[in-house]
């Protein structure tokens, strides 16, 4: 009966000295009892059990020498267990944690379930960085290019989106972000919801709460920020294969076909900059989007196939080339 006593003592001191601990401490504590799991001999230990069945003892003594092994095997379990029970420790230590990033290559849109259920669809040449799983208080990720995002609502772990100087704070809501390394604007359009946007660039920083329907435009050169209020629909349904172009110029029309199709645009001329250009292509190919611009539109359009090198063993892109009819 005292034994059982002193057993029940040393576990309860056991809780409340890990409970007492800093969080660096706890992780720390909870790498050496993983560590202690992993120094188990296993195999030696059966060894050990194996030889002592063998010889002529009684089962009685066989029966003692079970229970020690066991006892042995069990202790750093037992451990790790109660730690788990009564102490708040992070799921996984953070050297156990695995950063996962998807891209979506030229040409191509790209679907991604975050470990939260966030959805996010990833336009063309777009990467995206998240831990798996969140841990900590926010959720947070990585984005260079442009995504959508639909982010599954969670009050207490807001949902964190960095893009080298940027950076969105939402608690669940859906809105387009786009930041490709090579522009000089970062751009965020709000679909529903609310988000905080922070930025740094040019040692300048700002910062905006966001309501639906904005678009907030940031000069990643002068740090300038700029709102109006759109029709946000132009600017998200690249996600569900729409490629929308809205009094768009020369310039973004190229722009966007080079990511969308994967090719090399090349403007020849300059009379037609002042063109404007607004239609919608849905899941079409490019020979019939080529197609529908110039019977649509006063320009000529040259397709050049993608060419083999056998030199280098490398693939050119596909060339489109505009000319003003």
């Amino acid at each position: 009966m005292h034994k059982k006593n002193d057993n029940n003592t040393r576990i309860t001191a056991f809780i409340r000295k890990r409970q007492s601990l800093t969080e660096e401490q706890q992780l720390e504590e909870a790498g050496k009892i993983i560590d202690q799991i992993k120094a188990v001999d296993v195999t030696t230990a059966w060894g050990n059990v194996s030889g002592k069945i063998n010889k002529p003892k009684t089962y009685r003594l066989i029966f003692r020498q079970l229970q020690r092994v066991a006892a042995v095997l069990f202790l750093p379990v037992l451990l790790l267990s109660l730690w788990s029970l009564f102490v708040k420790i992070p799921q996984v230590r953070s050297t156990l944690i695995a950063h996962q990033e998807v891209t979506s290559p030229i040409g191509c849109r790209t679907k991604v379930e975050l470990p939260d259920g966030t959805h996010v669809w990833l336009n063309a040449e777009s990467t995206i960085k998240f831990p798996v799983p969140f841990i900590g208080q926010n959720r947070e990720v990585e984005l260079l290019g442009e995504a959508y995002f639909e982010v599954t609502k969670n009050k207490d772990n807001p949902f964190l989106i960095t893009s080298n100087e940027a950076q969105v704070t939402v608690l669940g809501t859906s809105f387009n972000f786009r930041s490709y390394p090579e522009d000089q604007l970062a751009e965020v359009v709000l679909k529903e919801g609310t988000v905080r946007f922070e930025s740094g660039y040019n040692n300048i920083s700002s910062e905006y709460l966001m309501k639906p329907n904005n678009r907030l435009v940031v000069n990643k050169r002068s740090g300038e920020l700029a709102i109006t209020d759109v029709r946000v629909d132009k600017y998200i349904a690249w996600h569900q294969n729409k490629l929308v172009f809205d009094e768009s110029s020369i310039d973004e029309l190229a722009e966007k076909l080079e990511r969308w199709y994967g090719v090399e645009v090349i403007l020849q001329g300059k009379n037609f900059q002042a063109y404007r250009f607004s239609t919608t292509f849905e899941n079409e190919s490019l020979q019939h989007v080529i197609d529908l611009l110039e019977l649509s539109s006063p320009i000529n359009i040259e397709y050049k196939q993608a060419e083999y090198k056998p030199g280098d063993k490398t693939v050119t892109k596909s060339k489109i080339i505009i000319t003003k009819r």
